[in-house]
């Protein structure tokens, strides 16, 4: 990987937290062409999310009674799920491909997305076990669970090598990094 054309992390951290502050952030966002950034900005508003939900989990804790629900069997449930979002699911996401810098970004989105959408799913499953159950460890089962498929969706350095061999293995030529990082069409 070419690190001239990685913007790294730095701007992606300080826009994704900027990003969410309304009116302000949205407009910072907005103004990248840079897709890596702009799905590192994105990464990190999904993490924060997952973050934010945790806190919501502490300080609802002591008012939840729980719903009657076994927790052991929905503990049981989001570790299922967990595991098959890490080990099946992936397997039906399409590699990365395109014949030109528009196909690739979209193909790469496409790919972190679906990614992204797995692991919050473990995370969002486990909340409302929280809210069944009244037990708030479930939520740290399936938060470990969704921080571990997020930090396989993370458009990172060795996430690009990966995607650009994926482009390769289809028969394309494409630059990976060229395409995230160049903005708009060609």
């Amino acid at each position: 990987m070419n690190d001239s054309l990685d913007p790294g992390w730095r701007r992606a951290i300080l826009g994704g937290l900027f990003g969410l502050i309304p009116f302000v952030g949205p407009r910072i966002v907005r103004g990248s062409k840079n897709a890596l950034l702009l799905g590192r900005q994105l990464w990190i508003a999904f993490v924060v999310a997952l973050v934010a939900v945790g806190i919501v989990v502490l300080v609802l804790r002591s008012e939840l009674d729980g719903g009657g629900i076994n927790a052991q069997v929905v503990a049981g449930v989001v570790a299922v799920v967990g595991v098959l979002t890490q080990v099946v699911a992936p397997r039906f996401i399409p590699p990365i491909e395109g014949r030109n810098n528009e196909e690739a970004r979209q193909s790469a989105a496409r790919s972190m997305l679906l990614r992204i959408a797995l692991a919050e799913s473990v995370a969002l499953l486990s909340f409302m076990g929280v809210l069944l159950t009244g037990n708030a460890a479930i939520y740290l089962l399936g938060f470990a669970l969704g921080m571990t498929g997020m930090a396989d969706a993370a458009p990172t350095a060795s996430w690009v090598d990966k995607g650009q061999q994926q482009l390769r293995e289809s028969g394309s030529t494409m630059n990976l990094l060229r395409a995230l990082t160049s903005g708009g069409p060609d």
